[in-house]
């Protein structure tokens, strides 16, 4: 195995991509098994088996192969001094491209790149107007802060998501009252739902002390159906304002 970084090298490289590389295999991107985003030594946790149990499987049984055939598997280091975002983006679009990966899934941001030109008219085209589907509904932002990941950071961490969605918005009780569904919107598209109907809400107290307080959904489950209707859909309210779009305030309300 090769030897790790050390401490001046990880500082320089930051974020990078990297590959997985099948020294048996000549072709510059045939080559490459598995492709993956990391920072500090993690392109090395792979050959020294300190994966996590979902990493297992294609992957580790292709290590496997090439040591049973005599032989290491290599890596690349494909881009580096990268942030975080870049570097999951470059992750996503790079395993979209690479045939005979051993990657399960697409990378945090797959579900936004090679998409079909149906697909892109069906996201950006007409959109739908909240009148078309139940309400009433809080459409909330997963686009991120200082301290918050955005939606494809958190998009496969279940948990996280419904915690996120259902969050602490700083909407009046009234309307809280009256909440029925919450949807989870990045990139002005919505990306999850959840049926709050009949789960309450809690009001938290704000921090300062002309602060409004904000409501935090106690229950709530993922509503799959009808996120399957407006799923990577643009909704617009009656007057054609965007509620999947946020400016200062992180939601919309639409009865």
């Amino acid at each position: 195995m090769e030897e790790k970084f050390d401490q001046a090298v990880t500082h320089s490289l930051k974020y990078y991509v990297y590959g997985l590389i099948d020294p048996r295999i000549d072709g510059p991107i045939e080559k490459i098994f598995y492709i993956g985003k990391g920072v500090g030594n993690r392109v090395f946790s792979h050959l020294e088996g300190e994966t996590a149990p979902s990493e297992m499987s294609l992957k580790m049984d292709r290590i496997s192969e090439i040591r049973q055939a005599g032989c290491e598997p290599e890596v690349t280091i494909i881009a580096h001094d990268l942030n975080e975002k870049d570097a999951l983006r470059l992750e996503a679009q790079l395993i979209g491209i690479i045939d005979g990966l051993t990657n399960i899934v697409g990378g945090h941001y797959g579900r936004d790149f090679w998409l079909s030109a149906r697909s892109i008219r069906e996201r950006y085209g007409t959109p739908i107007n909240v009148e078309q589907i139940e309400g009433p509904i809080l459409f909330v932002s997963l686009n991120g802060g200082p301290d918050l990941a955005p939606y494809p950071e958190i998009a496969d961490d279940s948990d996280e998501l419904k915690r996120r969605t259902l969050g602490d918005w700083t909407i009046g009780e009234k309307n809280s009252e009256q909440v029925r569904f919450i949807v989870g919107c990045y990139a002005q598209l919505a990306r999850c739902v959840y049926r709050v109907d009949g789960q309450g809400f809690g009001r938290l107290p704000g921090e300062k002390r002309h602060a409004k307080g904000r409501s935090r959904w106690r229950g709530g489950y993922r509503d799959l159906a009808y996120e399957k209707k407006i799923l990577e859909r643009i909704i617009v309210g009656r007057d054609g304002r965007q509620l999947t779009k946020f400016g200062r305030t992180p939601w919309n309300f639409s009865v």
